[in-house]
């Protein structure tokens, strides 16, 4: 409902009546767009299946919808405008002023966005809520050891402004501003972790180390962890640490990284042995679930000014770019973990 009034803010103002969601998943908040406010909205997101459920979603809920609400499979890139204003046009049969949104808009998806924003002379306003900073696309990688290695993305540092502070520096940020920084950055706030109660700290610190171990294992043994399914782990299974590991590895296949991929019966055969190599592996390490909350404090002490890093970075681009940019709060932090709006009209 927030973001869906800051739109309505952003857009009533300058008369636009048509809204572009980048990324627009089961189409949510367009749906929303078009109750409250009797917006027209083009959904467009990457996964076909997404597509379909959503249209068979809006076609049970929402039929009254469908002149006004469309959605199209749409793999989004930087320069994807004649590509939008093709399907945008053959939707709505109209050319008028537009906005584009992104709701939780993960990785590069938020850099294309604004770069289209940026191009397309038709988009008037701008609002994304960027996520998951860490899966930013990698440009090159070094390895340093087994575990360890240098990673530089090709959409950050973003801003010629940080680019030429860091160029100024000796410092090498493939050793630091890696996906670790990122997944810091994308932690959830402070806020909703100050008000746990003891139980669910105890259940956090049990989750989180309990994954740590299950990694370990694969890190030291020469596999990654595939999923199998779209939830490696279930916490329903998280009352102690061999139900867990039972759960974990119906879930996840171990694949060793030099090999082909295994075959079925192989996988089976050899999950009693990791499972009792795996809960060995916890009993060396489950006197530390203390440990686990104060880092977990320590993180989340570094985890705005991590985000907010990205964002200025982001803010500064928009700037750059000729584009007048601020960051609005648009979601509780205790329901969303990214909470935060890059908005920008053009004049």
């Amino acid at each position: 409902m927030h973001l869906a009034h800051l739109v309505h803010m952003q857009c009533a103002p300058l008369n636009i009546k048509v809204i572009i969601d980048l990324g627009a998943g089961l189409g949510y908040i367009c749906q929303l767009l078009y109750y409250l406010y009797g917006y027209k909205v083009l959904g467009l997101e990457k996964s076909q299946v997404n597509i379909d459920n959503a249209q068979k979603r809006q076609l049970k809920r929402f039929p009254d919808s469908l002149m006004h609400v469309k959605y199209n499979c749409c793999d989004l890139k930087c320069n994807s405008v004649e590509t939008i204003e093709s399907i945008l046009s053959n939707e709505f049969q109209e050319k008028s002023n537009v906005c584009l949104i992104g709701l939780h808009a993960c990785g590069d998806l938020s850099i294309y966005a604004s770069k289209i924003f940026r191009d397309m002379t038709a988009a008037r306003v701008f609002i994304i809520v960027p996520c998951c900073y860490h899966k930013l696309s990698i440009s090159k990688r070094i390895k340093i050891n087994v575990s360890t290695e240098k990673q530089y993305f090709n959409n950050f540092p973003l801003s010629n402004c940080l680019k030429t502070i860091i160029n100024n520096t000796d410092f090498d940020i493939g050793s630091f501003l890696r996906q670790p920084f990122l997944r810091l950055a994308c932690q959830e706030p402070a806020d909703r972790w100050n008000n746990m109660s003891i139980e669910t700290h105890n259940e956090h610190s049990f989750y989180v180390l309990a994954r740590a171990v299950l990694q370990l294992y694969a890190s030291k043994n020469g596999f990654f962890l595939k999923k199998r399914k779209q939830k490696g782990t279930r916490k329903s299974q998280c009352c102690d640490f061999k139900a867990y590991v039972r759960d974990s590895l119906t879930r996840y296949i171990l694949q060793p990284q030099e090999e082909e991929a295994l075959k079925e019966q192989d996988v089976q055969l050899n999950l009693d042995m990791h499972e009792k190599d795996i809960i060995e592996l916890w009993e060396n390490h489950c006197d530390k679930l203390k440990i686990v909350e104060t880092y977990t404090g320590l993180q989340l002490m570094l985890q705005a000014s991590a985000e907010s890093f990205v964002l200025q970075d982001r803010l500064c681009w928009m700037e750059e770019q000729g584009l007048e940019a601020k960051i609005i709060p648009v979601m509780n932090k205790y329901l969303s973990p990214r909470a935060y709006a890059i908005v920008s009209q053009k004049k």
